[in-house]
């Protein structure tokens, strides 16, 4: 079954809504922890250092079936691959985008976009000038956390889940 993914570029006037398999986004967040050693201690101690900013990425199909398949497809990959632009020459932040996916609970979720990939666009079948154009579009995202807040208070804002059971007795 498929998902409906938007991703909103208000600054550039993007809007990118696609539906994506449910297998196809993916999320993470990785933590970053230092060692420190200790002198007559065989293995260090490790304590948090910082994390990585949360990431979504997924990939999705695109189809054109016009006559001019081929243009519609190079001006949608182009307009995605202004996203990883700044909106003018120079040190500028980029785009600020949105993303709204309500299988991950996602709504207006501040991004930035890491990377944009289009791969394979070829012809489906061709016929008096006219075709079917197919590409697949993979899109990587991290999120802006303007909040900066620890777990506890991430957790208590609704970011993620309170509680959660291993099959372990509590």
């Amino acid at each position: 079954m498929a998902e409906l993914l938007v991703l909103e570029a208000p600054d550039l006037g993007v809007t990118f809504s696609t539906s994506v398999l449910k297998g196809s986004p993916k999320m993470g967040c990785r933590a970053n922890w230092a060692k420190h050693k200790i002198n007559n201690r065989a293995a260090p101690v490790i304590a948090y250092d910082d994390s990585d900013a949360i990431t979504f990425s997924f990939t999705s199909d695109l189809f054109a079936i016009i006559a001019s398949a081929k243009e519609e497809v190079a001006d949608i990959s182009k307009s995605l691959f202004g996203l990883v632009k700044p909106i003018n020459a120079g040190v500028k932040p980029p785009s600020v985008c949105y993303l709204t996916y309500p299988a991950f609970g996602l709504e207006g979720w501040m991004c930035v976009v890491e990377s944009v990939d289009v791969s394979n666009p070829s012809d489906i079948w061709s016929k008096d000038d006219s075709c079917a154009m197919h590409a697949e579009v993979s899109i990587s995202l991290t999120e802006i956390d303007l909040w900066n807040v620890d777990a506890a208070e991430y957790l208590a804002l609704g970011g993620g889940l309170i509680a959660f059971n291993l099959g372990a007795r509590i």
